[in-house]
């Protein structure tokens, strides 16, 4: 079936309702006897729409007061797009139907005199093809014309254009398309050709829109609509406004051609200006568009909004109910006035309680949510209509907290002797800080409740079988308590002997008594040992339904024995160990520790002995390890780790045996630096190499070097000078600084005969003196040394001003035969905190080599 539709039908309908049958029953509502008629809608039925095209529809009444009508859709809905506008006494249905369907509803009016009347309609919306373009533009003649005719909807192929009433311009043709058409061609008459156009869909539907071209002779004055906006309008208070147009051919023509004027408003129209005016009747903001035409065939057009006001925007609600923590709320908040229309709800100022939202709405705006804390809450509401008129109101609501209360009711049942653990849960109060706690009757023996929000746990393992009925209580941060009467069933677990397999020690000579003890089963107890020996002096006791090994041992050692538990049902053994210490006095053995190398291992043995055995030992309480150092405990107690620090520590050890028993020892250990590496550093003649160290006690600097040098026999000089060097600035007070040195040379004579060569030092040395060597003993050997001595020598400076001090050794006189080998031993015995800096100068050149 092919749906044809005639948009002049519905511009019609926007227009003027008299002219399509409205006026005859506006006019018979009028002449209804002063009210003495019910009023009722007398229109049958309304025409379809087409999706996405504009669409206007009235409702007449008859009868009635005739004015102040109220409509209202009480059922169904309108189709997406359409609104109801109101009107007295009839009213629209206008708008841009969005979706495609069938859409059902029922309309009501409703008289302010008495009376209302309703009637079921429907409106079909189809996707069929429609003419979207609704005006085309004017040409000069002679000149070459071209304006296309666009579509939208239907199937967008195979579409058939013809002209179905009037003429198109002489010279101007129809080109046919899809989905567009095309009026183009050279026109050859002035003139305004009126005709009407009609799109054919091969899959179904057609549609027809009137269109006007005005070819001239010479180009008019362009035609314009000056007014660029209207005023807004109150409710029933009378509106005027002129709308203006200026150049074209007078007079001129005006249309409303889309959307709908405010209910009561009317287009008068003049020349230069139409006027609409009127007593607004329905509030609300109302779009519509303009068109004027000159009487050459010009046109122009301009859209415009009307808002309707209903009196000043108002919040009418003045105060909101409280809520609870914890329950749902929700809460509206209605506001009149403005245009009645796109209210838009904000919070100004303060906040809303904390869980709630605000959502926007028109009449009302809805607060909402659960509310999670207690409190206060003071806000202002904002709401904004689509004028951007807006108003205020201030409110409070106060979220009291929930009553507190315990939701566990029941518990699951235990096993005795098996872990346990369940929650016991509140809700309400403060919400914060629960304690629990058993306020009637107990736990079964084992359990414990511990606290926690918003859940306690009783948990442990039960030692006994039974049910046990007890309270408990919650309290919150606040004060508030709540109890619940809760049972807890522990059921009979297996029997089984709880006691560890290796008992606490005993010490000879010193009373015993420990207790054996057994779990599950029926609790009707008898007990044996089976199997093995007791210490001299113990007995296994039984005491109704327990069990204890008890006395005074005289034998040391380790004894193994089985004992059996028996409740009459069933029976459970395990096999016990206790050990017998003697009673010797603890004592630790380890008596010094020794010294330490920065950055060395630690592996000095701690040895204890004598006690209940079983050591373990620890820093004492307010005494610290070398920065780097610790304790290993284990089969093979020992101080480890490796010192970070040089200087003299002193700090106290305590061990502990398995009875327990603790003493104490202090040791004191020196921390020292490690010897320097200079292997294969080659040096020149009055080279220099620097060693330098740092430590809490000046740290000692252990450098073993080995100078190999060859000289000349006979040379007048042949070996190396010391220097000790220091700074004032290392030193903010005097202290004296010790360093000492042992040198070892050997020689071979002119003989071939080995020479083992001894000096001495002689007088301190202080910055800026000079010192000299002399030799002290000489020792002339056959035969190659088996054993090489040494002798001491030691220099001594005050630093305390700067300079440097200097120690020549092996300066030989010229008639020694120059030494071959020097070993050179030096380190530092300062004390206090001394930083020391040593320079070693070669006089010849040679190479250094640890040994």
């Amino acid at each position: 079936m092919r749906i044809r539709t005639s948009l002049s039908v519905c511009v019609i309908v926007l227009l003027s309702l008299a002219a399509c049958g409205g006026g005859g029953d506006s006019g018979g509502s009028g002449g209804g006897g002063g009210g003495s008629l019910t009023v009722s809608i007398t229109t049958i039925s309304l025409p379809g729409a087409i999706l996405n095209d504009q669409y206007g529809g009235y409702v007449a009444t008859a009868n009635g007061s005739g004015s102040g009508y109220t409509w209202s859709v009480t059922s169904g809905t309108l189709p997406t797009g359409l609104t109801l506008m109101q009107g007295s006494p009839d009213a629209i249905i206008s708008g841009t139907a969005g979706a495609a369907g069938t859409f059902n509803f029922t309309l009501r009016v409703q008289d302010p005199a008495g009376g209302s009347d309703s009637r079921a309609f429907s409106i079909t919306v189809t996707a069929q093809v429609f003419i979207v373009t609704t005006s085309l533009g004017q040409g000069p003649i002679s000149q070459t014309y071209s304006e296309s005719v666009l579509t939208a909807g239907g199937s967008g192929t195979g579409y058939t254009w013809s002209i179905t009433a009037g003429a198109l311009p002489t010279g101007l043709s129809l080109v046919q398309g899809s989905p567009n058409a095309t009026i183009s061609g050279t026109p050859t008459v002035a003139g305004i050709a009126n005709f009407t156009l009609q799109v054919d869909d091969p899959a179904g539907g057609s549609y027809s829109r009137g269109f006007s071209i005005s070819i001239y002779a010479s180009p008019p004055t362009p035609l314009n609509l000056t007014t660029v906006s209207v005023p807004d309008g109150n409710l029933g208070v009378a509106y005027s406004q002129t709308v203006a147009a200026s150049g074209g051919a007078t007079p001129y023509a005006w249309a409303v051609i889309s959307g709908a004027l405010p209910p009561g408003i009317t287009l008068t129209p003049g020349t230069p200006s139409a006027t609409l005016g009127g007593n607004p009747t329905t509030a609300g903001t109302y779009n519509f568009t303009l068109r004027v035409d000159d009487s050459g065939a010009q046109y122009a057009s301009r859209s415009y909004t009307i808002n309707v006001l209903s009196g000043s925007l108002s919040i009418t609600t003045t105060s909101l109910p409280n809520g609870q923590q914890g329950t749902t709320y929700t809460q509206s908040v209605t506001a009149t006035g403005g245009t009645q229309s796109g209210y838009s709800w904000t919070v100004q100022s303060g906040s809303l309680p904390t869980g709630l939202s605000l959502v926007s709405g028109t009449p009302a705006a809805s607060i909402q949510g659960t509310p999670t804390a207690v409190g206060a809450f003071n806000f202002t509401l904002r709401v904004q209509d689509s004028a951007s008129n807006s108003t205020t109101q201030a409110f409070s609501v106060n979220i009291t907290a929930a009553p507190l209360s315990i939701t566990t009711t029941t518990l699951p049942a235990g096993t005795e002797g098996a872990a346990y653990s369940q929650s016991v849960t509140a809700t309400g109060g403060t919400g914060a800080g629960y304690t629990w706690s058993v306020i009637v009757g107990a736990l079964p023996p084992g359990l414990s409740i511990g606290s926690g929000t918003p859940s306690g746990t009783i948990s442990g393992t039960p030692t006994y079988s039974s049910t046990y009925n007890f309270t408990i209580q919650v309290e919150d941060s606040g004060a508030n308590t709540s109890t619940q009467a809760l049972s807890l069933t522990i059921n009979m677990g297996t029997l089984a002997i709880t006691t560890p397999s290796v008992l606490p020690y005993a010490v000879d000579a010193n009373d015993y008594h420990y207790a054996v003890r057994a779990i599950g089963g029926t609790h009707n107890y008898s007990w044996q040992m089976l199997t093995g020996t007791l210490p001299t002096g113990l007995t296994f006791e039984v005491l109704g339904t327990g069990a204890v090994v008890t006395g005074t041992p005289t034998q040391t050692g380790t004894f193994g024995f089985t004992v059996e538990v028996d409740d009459g049902t069933n029976t459970a053994q395990k096999a016990l160990s206790l050990t017998v210490h003697d009673n010797t006095s603890l004592r630790i053995v380890t008596v010094n520790i020794g010294h330490w190398l920065v950055g060395e291992t630690i592996n000095d043995p701690l040895v204890a002995v004598g006690g209940a055995g079983g050591y373990s030992w620890a820093v004492a309480a307010g005494s610290s390890l070398p920065p780097g150092a610790g304790i290993q405990n284990g089969a093979s107690p020992q101080m480890n780790g490796a010192a970070t620090q040089s200087g003299t520590y002193t700090f106290t050890l305590q061990v502990t045996d398995s009875a327990p028993t603790t003493i104490n020892r202090t040791y004191t250990v020196d921390v020292v630096v490690a010897t320097p590496d200079f292997s294969g550093k080659p040096v020149t003649d009055n080279s220099v190499f620097m060693i330098s160290t740092t430590g809490s006690m000046g740290g000692s600097a252990i450098a073993i070097i080995r100078a190999e040098l060859w000289t000349a026999i006979g040379s007048s000089h042949s070996g190396w000078h010391l220097d000790v060097v220091s700074f004032a600035s290392q030193f903010p007070s005097t202290q004296n600084y010790n360093f000492k040195c042992f040198g070892q040379l050997t020689r071979m004579d002119a003989m071939r005969r080995w020479q083992l060569m001894k000096w001495v030092y002689g007088p301190a040395l202080n910055p800026g003196s000079t010192n000299t060597m002399y030799p002290a003993l000489q020792d002339v050997m056959a035969t190659y040394p088996t054993t090489l001595q040494s002798l001491f020598l030691t220099t001594r400076s005050d630093p305390s001003v700067g300079g440097s001090g200097s120690a020549v050794l092996a300066d030989s006189p010229s008639w020694f035969a120059p030494f071959t080998s020097l070993t050179l031993h030096c380190f530092s015995i300062a004390g206090g905190g001394a930083t020391f800096m040593q320079q070693l100068a070669a006089v010849h050149s040679g190479t250094y080599t640890p040994i």
